[in-house]
Parts: C-alpha cells; structure tokens; sequence
C-alpha cells in the first residue's frame, strides 16, 4: 500500500506489445502538493551566537549544525528546536525549527541529523527534508555518512527540518496474543519536488 500525501509524478511501468493500445504505457499520475501546518514546540532547544568564524551548534545525539567560515559577515543567533512533525504524525519522531530564518547564508551549512540509539530503521532509505513557506514538505539530496550512519545535507537557508524513511514497515499493534495476528502495511513516502526557489 502506497503513502502519496505529496506530489509526485509516479510512472507505473508496463510492456508495450505490437501496437495494442491496452498494452500501451500509461499516462504519468501527477498528484498534487499536500500542505501541512507548521509544527509547534516541543521544548526548549539549543542556540548560539556565531559570527563570521562560524561554529557548531548541537542538539545533544538527534541533530548538529556546522557553520562554516564566512557564512555570516556579523553575528547571528543560531538555533534548534524540536518541534511537531507534521510531516508523518505516526512516526514518533520530531522535527526540528533551525533559526534564523528568512536568512540567506553566504556559504552552505551543514545539517546532520545523528542516528539514535533506538532507532532500528534502514538508513539507506533515508532522506532530509524541509517545509517550504508554502506549507510543502519537499526532500533534498541527502548523505549517508557509512561511519556513522548518520545522514546529512547542505543549505544556504533554513526553515523547519526532519528527516524520513521513504520506504517503512508500520504495524497495528505493539503486542498480540496467541491465535492473534497482527497487520502490516508497508509504506512508501513521496514529496513535492525542489524547484528554482529552493536549493
């Protein structure tokens, strides 16, 4: 069972035989960008004052900042903030307010996102993904640091972040008896693509 909340263009993949038309590749399937709300907090975050040196900024084993030399020409405050993640609401995870906003950074800062200790999914379907201003959650490219299994990404802007599994395996309960059973579903996550306004 497919999860689609997002655009994508899906192209379903057929043969084509002789010239039957009912063989024939189907038209693409275009769905439309799903908004969201923006999430609320969760607690108190993490911030500090980086100037043109650039710095780190840590969010103890869930998230890391790293500014580079040169990305602010004065001093900013910098910060991470759990928030709410409306981007899967049953995932358990948070997602994370990076600040300031609305500033453009004249070097890109990297975002690492750090593999927990409790978390068990597959990191290779991993993807970093922010919320656009228009409410739209769209992916960005994403690194699988091998050593770490911690993934990242680069950006010259920031908003409100998280990162997903694309591809995840949910079940309906927790725990089950004998002679019980238990229902799987397998769910594929697709979001709205980047566009000119958007790195």
């Amino acid at each position: 069972m497919k999860y689609l909340p997002y655009l994508l263009v899906f192209f379903a993949l057929s043969c084509t035989k002789d010239n039957d038309p009912s063989l024939e590749d189907p038209d693409p399937v275009t769905y439309a960008p799903v908004k969201r709300e923006k999430g609320t907090s969760l607690g108190v975050g993490v911030s500090k004052t980086l100037g043109l040196s650039g710095g780190v900024l840590e969010l103890g084993d869930e998230l890391v900042l790293e500014v580079p030399a040169g990305a602010v020409d004065e001093p900013v405050l910098f910060g991470i903030e759990p928030i709410t993640n409306t981007h899967d609401t049953a995932s358990g995870r948070s997602a994370y307010r990076l600040r300031p906003e609305g500033v453009t950074f004249k070097k890109p800062v990297k975002i690492t996102f750090k593999r927990g200790a409790f978390d068990t999914s597959n990191p290779q379907t991993r993807m970093i993904a922010f919320q656009g201003q228009d409410g739209v959650w769209r992916g960005v490219p994403t690194a699988l640091e091998n050593a770490t299994t911690h993934v990242s990404t680069s950006t010259t802007h920031f908003s409100d972040w998280l990162w997903l599994d694309q591809v995840t395996l949910r079940k309906d309960k927790e725990t089950v008896g004998s002679g019980g059973e238990v229902k799987l579903k397998v769910l594929e996550q697709f979001l709205a693509a980047l566009d000119g306004n958007h790195d």
